[in-house]
């Protein structure tokens, strides 16, 4: 199936638009989760049918379509623990319009990745198609959708405007807290697929095959690493700690006790950073790596 990709997530949005017979007009990512408001973040809106952005946008953020709080672009949804399940992508929702009723919207998707910004790795991309769900026949009212919620405007005969969405079924979130420690941040776009000739055909509405770093929408968020328990072999002078979100490795510059003394070539695997000494006494040893995540550990050996 060809597909047009609508760069709903471009600076220029409104401008690629205008030229087009089928236009998304606004759309929004869900976020849930703890630390922030669990709520659309829009994405896109943009003045159609009579109405303006900020009547026409997804959140209406209190009378301000892209205030910070309710726009996803640059916005930083906080520290979370590794593995905690607080925050969560939920899916998005997209409205269309079409300008005649031989005209045809067959299928919506968005496709994200999560970039891990600390060690400077792409994520792969995903896709997850949208769901139809509701359209502007004046059903529920006038100038509403059949759903009862957001503007919108019928035509003569058959519904022009069209809402598309997928976030309800809770198995289809996606926790972004499982994943080990590290600054990241969640990319998105959106594909649109139709035609403006026909309202069976699926083929290309517009073209843009190369997405590149300005025409997607980033947010960011941090993991951070929690503290389990220790336990200690005299014997062989050795201190086990059990961490979440630390990945296999070995540290130099990691673990510390007293006043900022290092253990050398702490190995992490599977969950346990075993740490080496000649002995002696280890007043708070502690565990820091990411920039803005809590000291974990925070307890005295004495061999």
């Amino acid at each position: 199936m060809n597909k047009s990709r609508w760069l709903l997530f471009s600076l220029f949005f409104i401008s690629v638009i205008q030229a087009q017979d089928i236009q998304p007009f606004a759309s929004a990512i869900w976020m849930s989760g703890e630390g922030f408001k669990t709520q659309f973040y829009n994405i896109t809106s943009s003045k159609i049918e009579g109405y303006d952005a900020q009547k026409n946008a997804i959140e209406q953020g209190e009378g301000k379509w892209d205030a910070p709080s309710v726009y996803f672009r640059g916005f930083d949804f906080g520290k979370h623990i590794s593995r905690s399940g607080t925050l969560k992508f939920g899916g998005a929702e997209i409205k269309v319009v079409k300008k005649s009723a031989h005209q045809n919207v067959c299928e919506i998707s968005v496709d994200y990745r999560v970039n891990d910004l600390t060690n400077r790795i792409l994520g792969k991309y995903y896709n997850h198609s949208l769901l139809f769900v509701t359209h502007c026949s004046g059903a529920a009212g006038t100038n509403v959708f059949d759903d009862g919620y957001g503007y919108c405007v019928t035509m003569s005969n058959d519904p022009n405007e069209s809402k598309w969405e997928k976030f309800q079924e809770i198995s289809l979130h996606k926790d972004l807290t499982y994943r080990d420690e590290g600054k990241y941040e969640l990319e998105l776009f959106m594909t649109v697929s139709g035609s403006i000739v026909g309202t069976s055909a699926c083929k290309v509405i517009d073209s843009n095959a190369n997405i590149t770093e300005d025409m997607t929408h980033k947010a960011s968020f941090t993991i951070c690493p929690k503290y389990i328990s220790h336990s200690i072999n005299k014997e062989q002078k050795t201190i086990s700690i059990e961490l979440i979100g630390v990945a296999d490795g070995v540290y130099t510059n990691q673990f510390y006790y007293g006043d900022n003394e290092v253990f050398n070539r702490v190995v992490v695997k599977n969950n346990i950073a075993l740490i080496k000494t000649e002995g002696g006494n280890f007043k708070n040893i502690r565990y820091q790596n990411i920039e803005g995540c809590e000291v974990i550990g925070n307890f005295d050996v004495l061999f």
